[in-house]
């Protein structure tokens, strides 16, 4: 959407969207007009997972660097992601 080289953490973004939406029973950015949710996904920050369900607020850091707006600030790999949550779901 933004124009910039694609990689990886594109798909550990859409990832961390699927794991949020199993996770709370909704998108991390559920709105009627699908122009509003394009662009949350490109400017606004990731929403705190905890808003949704409290106890899950343990996983927030996780799902802010997997979602981070600069594909730079995620986690090297999807496969990264994967461990954090895991860890984090273990708490």
């Amino acid at each position: 959407l933004m124009g910039e080289p694609i990689d990886g953490r594109a798909d550990q973004y859409a990832l961390a969207c699927s794991a949020f939406h199993l996770l709370t029973g909704a998108q991390p950015y559920d709105f009627s007009s699908a122009a509003t949710v394009i662009t949350k996904h490109v400017m606004a920050p990731p929403p705190p997972i905890g808003h949704r369900r409290p106890e899950l607020a343990p996983l927030e850091p996780v799902f802010l660097m997997a979602m981070a707006k600069k594909p730079a600030e995620r986690f090297a790999r999807c496969k990264e992601f994967a461990a954090q949550l895991q860890r984090a779901l273990d708490w």
